[in-house]
């Protein structure tokens, strides 16, 4: 903060790219997939991502762009399988395993 108390705009980027490096630290930590593939399909190093998600390394805002399109792809693809196998246990008869 200056000294009227106001905080700078340098402060104020300074804290969003921290909020922003947190936010996709966390996405890699809890990435469905592994980190190798989270990395292939962003078109990153692995290793990159394991120091973004250590924080030895800042995400940049095209780095954690990539990385949300890619996850919300997934969440759909995932989410459209899941439907898939729940038509099919209702197309299912019920088994004497149930």
């Amino acid at each position: 903060m200056s000294l009227t108390g106001t905080v700078s705009a340098y402060h104020l980027v300074s804290m969003n790219r921290e909020q922003l490096s947190n936010a996709v630290a966390e996405a890699v930590r809890r990435t469905p997939s592994s980190i190798r593939r989270l990395a292939r399909e962003v078109g990153v190093s692995h290793v990159m991502l394991l120091q973004v998600r250590d924080g030895e390394r800042p995400a940049p805002p095209a780095l954690a762009e990539r990385i949300a399109t890619i996850m919300e792809g997934w969440g759909e693809e995932l989410a459209d399988l899941a439907h898939g196998i729940r038509e099919a246990l209702d197309a299912e008869p019920p088994s004497e395993e149930d």
